[in-house]
């Protein structure tokens, strides 16, 4: 007799690495008078973030994203063009219940016709917790008095929502999705899918 073959939907499991991928959105706006050239920077707190060690953390990563676009760290120089302002945080968790759909493996006698051959799915539901995680970086003109009014230059938002709660996990992908986005205007919200094993910014 005949023993039946797999002929269609295999799945091979083994040897796959899974790639986590953060979806990450960038919003841009820069004033008209902002000119390029002004580069040098110092980074302070924003509204509502204390200068604790969890904000050293984080501001050594946007600066780092920062000078990779030829911004200048002001520490140790005696010119400082841009206040930047960074602010961050992370939302309440939020349930969503999700319905996909999976193939069905079937078997087949060898010699059966394709037209006979049949494709079904069986619908699965899951419920999901996902988090809101985001940064703030706003640059205006740089003043030694405290109690002027700042002047705004640019302002980049990003955000992105997945399943980590781990801010201090996620922050590095902000910044990394945020490259290339620094003093500019997107006109819009933009998309980025940044990988994590290749260092690049769920």
């Amino acid at each position: 007799m005949r023993q039946p073959t797999v002929v269609l939907f295999l799945f091979l499991l083994t040897s796959c690495t899974s790639t986590v991928s953060f979806d990450v959105r960038v919003d841009a706006i820069s004033s008209p008078t902002y000119e390029a050239s002004s580069k040098t920077f110092t980074v302070i707190p924003g509204e509502g973030t204390s200068a604790d060690l969890q904000f050293e953390e984080y501001r050594a990563a946007l600066t780092s994203a920062l000078e990779s676009e030829g911004f200048l760290n002001s520490e140790g120089s005696t010119k400082t063009d841009l206040l930047i302002r960074l602010s961050y945080g992370i939302g309440n968790p939020e349930t969503i219940n999700e319905t996909y759909s999976t193939p069905q493996v079937k078997l087949y006698k060898r010699g059966t016709p394709a037209k006979d051959k049949t494709t079904t799915y069986q619908t699965h539901s899951r419920t999901l917790t996902t988090y809101n995680r985001y940064a703030v970086v706003s640059a205006y003109v740089f003043s030694e008095d405290q109690g002027q009014e700042l002047t705004q230059l640019w302002q980049t938002t990003i955000t992105s929502t997945g399943s980590s709660g781990d801010l201090r996990r996620v922050f590095p992908f902000l910044m990394k999705g945020a490259q290339g986005y620094f003093g500019i205007n997107t006109g819009q919200q933009i998309q980025i899918f940044v990988q994590e094993d290749s260092g690049e910014a769920k």
